[in-house]
């Protein structure tokens, strides 16, 4: 049992579900249908989190090891056709899937040998604002392209939050590997400054995100999202302690 638990984390599959989920919560609170728009989101996160696996090992080890990649590559294989299908059905979503590709190369271009290391793109805190942009465009705009202008400023309107939520579970993670990251030589938010200070700015995005709750539309929707933000904040209290691989 737990081999496939640990294929689903290593293999980015639970990642994937979340960004399912919160493209399912944008369809549902713009009124758009979900089907194509979860799907497509699902296998480009798989696709995305795989190649990403896939740069970093070639990175550290210079050479692509089958017996353990080839999984991950089988993936990226499988994942062109729904890919493909949804966009055929849904071409509109093709500008946004374009810029989320750019935001997704910038962030895994300082993993690789191609970039010095005095570049900005090598700067920790630019990593984190470009995951956490790269999920919040996803998840928002995808599932309202050609919905029409109601669909549209409902992804807007969304967006404080959606960037607070994310930018929120990056830094979480961002501490999780700073050990990692500090032995490789990789920056990160939490690399780049101290816990004292990491502290104070997942504070402050906290802040930003109960007073985003505060203008949404709705006390069911405002409840969903302060508990939402609750157990965050709990999840980020208990990360300030060592926890294990399945935690995270």
């Amino acid at each position: 049992m737990a081999s496939p638990l640990r294929f689903i984390f290593s293999h980015a599959v639970f990642v994937s579900l979340g960004a399912a989920a919160l493209t399912f919560e944008t369809c549902i609170l713009a009124a758009c249908a979900p089907g194509l728009s979860m799907l497509m989101v699902f296998f480009l996160t798989l696709s995305a989190y795989n190649f990403y696996i896939l740069v970093c090992s070639y990175a550290e080890n210079g050479k692509f090891i089958w017996s353990q990649h080839g999984s991950h590559a089988l993936i990226i294989f499988l994942s062109v056709l729904p890919v493909s299908y949804c966009l055929f059905h849904r071409p509109e979503c093709m500008p946004y899937l374009l810029a989320a590709a750019v935001f997704t190369l910038l962030y895994i271009l300082p993993r690789t040998w191609m970039l010095p290391r005095r570049t900005l793109l090598n700067k920790g805190y630019l990593k984190t604002i470009l995951l956490a942009s790269t999920w919040t465009g996803v998840t928002l705009f995808v599932p309202v392209a050609g919905h029409g202008p109601h669909a549209l400023s409902v992804a807007v309107a969304l967006l404080p939050l959606r960037f607070c939520f994310m930018l929120i579970l990056c830094i979480i993670f961002d501490s999780r590997d700073v050990s990692v990251d500090a032995i490789k030589g990789l920056n990160s938010l939490a690399t780049d400054v101290s816990s004292r200070q990491l502290h104070v700015i997942m504070h402050g995005v906290f802040v930003l995100y109960f007073v985003s709750v505060a203008f949404m539309p709705g006390s069911p929707v405002r409840l969903a999202y302060w508990s939402t933000g609750a157990v965050s904040y709990f999840l980020f209290r208990l990360s300030l302690k060592k926890q294990g691989y399945y935690f995270y």
